[in-house]
Formats: C-alpha cells, sequence, structure tokens
C-alpha cells in the first residue's frame, strides 16, 4: 500500500495535480500538494510507521510457494517437453 501511495506521489508531482489520502497511521486527510509530509499527516506520523516497521509489526508478504517447489515444477515442464523429441529419435532408430 505505501508503495502505491509513493508512486501515486510521484505522479502527482510530476503532473502538477495534488493527491488527497488518509494518513496510513491516524486516518487524518493528508493533501499531497500542502504536506510536506506525505503520505503521513505529520513527522510523528512518519516516525510511528518507522516505528512499527523496526518493532516487525508489518509483515512482507512471503511467496506461497517454496523456491525447491517451483524448481521441482520446472525440471518437470523441461522433461516434459524433452520427452516427445527423445521419443521421436527412438523411433527412427
Amino acid at each position: 500500500m505505501l508503495d502505491s501511495n509513493l508512486n501515486q506521489q510521484a505522479e502527482a508531482s510530476s503532473t502538477g495535480y495534488s493527491m488527497k489520502l488518509k494518513c496510513p497511521i491516524c486516518k487524518q486527510p493528508v493533501d499531497s500538494e500542502t504536506n510536506p509530509e506525505f503520505p503521513f499527516c505529520s513527522d510523528r506520523c512518519r516516525e510511528r510507521d518507522l516505528g512499527n516497521w523496526a518493532m516487525e509489526k508489518y509483515k512482507v508478504a512471503v511467496p506461497s510457494m517454496d523456491e525447491s517447489e517451483l524448481e521441482d515444477l520446472e525440471a518437470e515442464g523441461q522433461a516434459s517437453h524433452e520427452s516427445p523429441e527423445n521419443s521421436s529419435e527412438n523411433e527412427d532408430e
């Protein structure tokens, strides 16, 4: 959510229009044009958000599949693509 807010903020500043969102901490309305702390309403909320990250209150989503499972699926996919070629070579011999 924060990344999309920052992308919207950059877009807003480059196109010259303001964005009005709610502060992610206290939910007060914040205008990107008038508030230098945007997307936060104040330095206090910005620091509180940083503290939340430091205290690990926020979590970044983990992949729903283990990387080894993905590698196994890729290996199976490659094997299935190779087997028809191998079988046609064996038929010619």
